[in-house]
């Protein structure tokens, strides 16, 4: 049985794989596959558009575990209408990526800064927040 001992950032960790102990520090990369996938993403910043016009971005989402990742996007606050996302959820395979599609409209928005935040959350932890930031001209 594979067991990893919960330890905090900068101690020795031991990990028990199939009846042997292995000490290592707690930064070490064996521990990147234990507790789960996690989801890696980028902030999103769509720059200044012009009023009455659409910019889109791609938003990576990377699994780097040997796990499949699954996920689902809601946009806070609930109110923000001028962004939306082409797919609201997915399963990424192991190792895998995928480029959910993120579309600011400024059709209803007046001249202003503008922010959001994309809020990622599925079989992984901690939850994802990917700011987003529009600039209306």
């Amino acid at each position: 049985m594979n067991r990893v001992s919960k330890c905090a950032v900068g101690l020795v960790c031991t990990i028990a794989i199939l009846g042997a102990i292995v000490f290592f520090p707690s930064s070490h990369s064996a521990l990147a596959n234990f507790g789960g996938p996690k989801i890696s993403t980028n902030p999103l910043d769509f720059g200044t558009v012009q009023q009455g016009s659409s910019k889109t971005l791609g938003e990576t989402l990377t699994n780097q575990n040997n796990a499949a990742l699954t996920w689902h996007v809601s946009i806070t606050p609930a109110w923000t209408n001028w962004l939306s996302v082409n797919v609201s959820s997915g399963t990424i395979p192991a190792l895998g990526q995928q480029a959910p599609s993120v579309t600011a409209n400024t059709s209803a928005l007046t001249s202003g800064t503008y922010n959001a935040t994309l809020d990622f959350s599925g079989n992984f932890s901690p939850d994802e927040q990917v700011a987003v930031k529009l600039v209306v001209q």
